[in-house]
Parts: C-alpha cells; sequence; structure tokens
C-alpha cells in the first residue's frame, strides 16, 4: 500500500476540515478492527481508536476538565485507491485532574461498511488548539471465510425471530445467541469447536465461561436440530462481552459494549451513617430516631429512589456519586471499629469529592496530608497513631 499517498490524503482532509497548523510532535495511538456481517456482500467494519490519556492536553471547564480532538481516517483499497474517509470531533471529558495524568486510554469507535478484501488504514487525531497530534496506519483485511462468518453472526431473539447483534439495544437481553451452522464446518474433519465468553466490568473480569468445546461432529450429532447456540448473559454488572471462537487453529475475537448491563444492587444500609452529611441538624436528628426499616425508606424518599430503572438519569447520577464515596471511603479509610465515612479523610471526601491534587510532608510536627480542591479550598491532616485527623495550625 502507498502509505505516503495516503497519509497525504488525511493530511488534505483534515486541512479542509481545521486551519493548518504547525504541528509540535505526533504521538502514536492505538486501533483495532472487527468485522461482522451487515448483509450478503457487505461487512460492517468497526473501528476501535485508543488514545492514552496522559498525553493529551486538556483545560479546566467549570467542574470538569476537556481535551477536544479531530479525527481524520483514510481507508485505501489493494489498488492505492482511495475508498472511504471520515472526520469527526470527539470531546474527551475526565472529571478529576489525577485523571488527565492517567495511563488508562480513551476509546472511541467509528463503524462503516467494505466488501471483503485487502485494505490499509491511515488515522490522525489532531488537537489544532494546542498543536498536538496522534497517527497510526496499518493493512487489514475484510474475510468472507466460515470462521469470520461465525465468530462475527451474533444474533438476539425479538418474539420467534433471530436477529444480527451489532450495536447494543435499547432494552436488555438475557441471551445472546450463536450460529451453528454444520455445512460450513464440515468441511474439516476431527476438528474441535471452542467458543469462550468473557463479561468485564471497567476491563475487570466478572465471569468467564466455555460455552462449547466439542468435536464439531458429536456437536452436529447430539442435536440434529441446533441452529442457534446459547449464550447466557450473567446476572452480575458488566459493560463488556468478548467472545472467542478458536477452530482449525485460528482465533477469532468479537466485543461488545454495553451501558445498559449496569445492575443497580445498591446496600442501602452502607450509608446510613453517612446520611449525616448531606442532611440539616434537624432532619438528622429526626432520621437517627428512626428504625431501621423506616431509615432505608426515609434514604429512597430523600434521594426520590422508587425504582432505580424508573430514576431520571440526572438523578440516579446524584444517588450513584454519594453511594460511590461512601464506599470508597469505607474501603480505604476504615480503621480498626469504625467505618471509613466516620473518619475526617472520609467525611471530607463525601461532601467535597475526590481532591484534585494530594500532597505529603513530614517535619518536627508530624506527618501530613494535604488535599487540593479548586480555588484555595485545602484540607490538611496529620497522622495520629494511624488515622489521619483533620489539622488546623491555629489551634
Amino acid at each position: 500500500m502507498n502509505k505516503i499517498f495516503i497519509f497525504t490524503i488525511l493530511i488534505l482532509f483534515s486541512c479542509s476540515v481545521k486551519e493548518n497548523v504547525k504541528q509540535n510532535s505526533s504521538k502514536t495511538l492505538a486501533f483495532e478492527i472487527e468485522q461482522s456481517i451487515f448483509d450478503e456482500n457487505i461487512y460492517n467494519v468497526e473501528l476501535f481508536i485508543e488514545i492514552p490519556k496522559n498525553a493529551l492536553i486538556f483545560k479546566k471547564e467549570f467542574d470538569a476538565f476537556v481535551s477536544n480532538i479531530t479525527i481524520d481516517i483514510a481507508v485505501l483499497n489493494n489498488e492505492d485507491k482511495n475508498i472511504y474517509t471520515y472526520s469527526w470531533d470527539e470531546s474527551i471529558v475526565v472529571d478529576f485532574y489525577e485523571d488527565t495524568k492517567s495511563r488508562s486510554s480513551y476509546t472511541t469507535k467509528h463503524l462503516f461498511q467494505l466488501k471483503s478484501g485487502e485494505y490499509a488504514i491511515s488515522i490522525i487525531a489532531n488537537d489544532f488548539e494546542n498543536h498536538n497530534s496522534f497517527v497510526n496506519e496499518g493493512d487489514f483485511t475484510v474475510s468472507n471465510n466460515f470462521i469470520t462468518q461465525n465468530i462475527f453472526n451474533i444474533y438476539y431473539k425479538k418474539k420467534f425471530e433471530y436477529l444480527s447483534y451489532i450495536e447494543e439495544l435499547e432494552t436488555p437481553v438475557d441471551t445472546l445467541w450463536f450460529k451453528f451452522d454444520y455445512n460450513q464446518y464440515k468441511k474439516i474433519e476431527n476438528e474441535r469447536i471452542i467458543l469462550q465468553c468473557g463479561f468485564y466490568l471497567d476491563n475487570k473480569v466478572v465471569k468467564e465461561e466455555t460455552i462449547i468445546d466439542q468435536n464439531i461432529d458429536s456437536l452436529h450429532e447430539s442435536d440434529k436440530n441446533l441452529v442457534f447456540y446459547p449464550i447466557p448473559i450473567t446476572e452480575e454488572s458488566f459493560n463488556k462481552l468478548k467472545i472467542e471462537l478458536i477452530h482449525n487453529s485460528q482465533i477469532k475475537t468479537r466485543i461488545f459494549n454495553f451501558k445498559n448491563m449496569i445492575k443497580n444492587n445498591f446496600d442501602l444500609n452502607t450509608i446510613i451513617g453517612a446520611m449525616q452529611y448531606v442532611l440539616d441538624f434537624s432532619e438528622y436528628l429526626y432520621f437517627s430516631n428512626l428504625n431501621l426499616q423506616e431509615q432505608i425508606q426515609y434514604i429512597k424518599d430523600f434521594w426520590e429512589i422508587n425504582n432505580f430503572e424508573d430514576m431520571e438519569e440526572s438523578e440516579l447520577a446524584k444517588f450513584k456519586e454519594f453511594y460511590s464515596r461512601v464506599q470508597y471511603v469505607n474501603k480505604h479509610f476504615s480503621f480498626f471499629n469504625k467505618n471509613g465515612w466516620q473518619s475526617d479523610r472520609g467525611k471530607i471526601y463525601i461532601i467535597h469529592g475526590k481532591p484534585k491534587d494530594i500532597r505529603y510532608e513530614f517535619n518536627e510536627k508530624g506527618e501530613f496530608e494535604f488535599w487540593y480542591y479548586s480555588g484555595i479550598k485545602k484540607f490538611t491532616f496529620i497522622n495520629k497513631y494511624g488515622t489521619y485527623e483533620l489539622y488546623h495550625e491555629n489551634r
């Protein structure tokens, strides 16, 4: 493939969208390409682009940090003809300053269609305002062989019809289906087929399971009417499903991203004590005199929780933030028989959130931990026998 030519296309393409600027440096971005069936001769090509957050330049906007980039892609066929170009803007938003230095990547995806064949792709992500750019290129193949058709042809069931599962559904499903067509596999005798799936939450494994691990002939013989093989969806929270097919020394992978499979299994008992930080004195006095069941109901009324699935997203987000802060401090700041929410650091974290910066100092007065927030807001903690207490210099 003519890589110089394809990059020339990208540069001209990007300059037609944004004014030309001198770029100080170019960094490498990572990308992956996956395919699935669109119709008989056309395939969906899903491009996943990953940019390291700590290489981006963020600016403060209100209560978040934002980096704005423009992404340009160009695809050539094996005759070096430009067959697809596209450009779009991305706003990358993180809540805390520490997240701008994270080694994790920001991932975006783009879906388009191609016929089977060999291709080259080049990608440029530009932060025009800060003269910062990321580039990469590579070759890929869109294949019409049997293994690709099967691993990427995953279905969901609607009434009595099986429909191709490409993007996330508005209504969650409890089962996906793998299409098993014996006629596409019997060309190779005495071969095993292995189908594995893994459920992930924020890239951490929730559950892994082998769905099929059998000789192809025996799988067919076990049920001659078998056409679709079920992939049960785990009841635990997850936001990514990885499906892997191993056959004839080949491995094909398909990744599905989910937003609506995060279960709202909140234990309201764990936030009873921390409610004192969001209630005024008279409300908390009333709340503290209630029995356990009444306190749980009070919490539901306070956060307007009737049914989590029916809550407005903005209201649910507020409750999730409070709940996650309490869970965080209980995990990190508990000490002996005290829960994290009872500690000084836990209280500050629940009320003010994650600090923008944390620094440490050791001097003749003791060991100190400093939490910095926006503006001049700052909290100082001193280590008292293994636990940190709020420290006031004028005392």
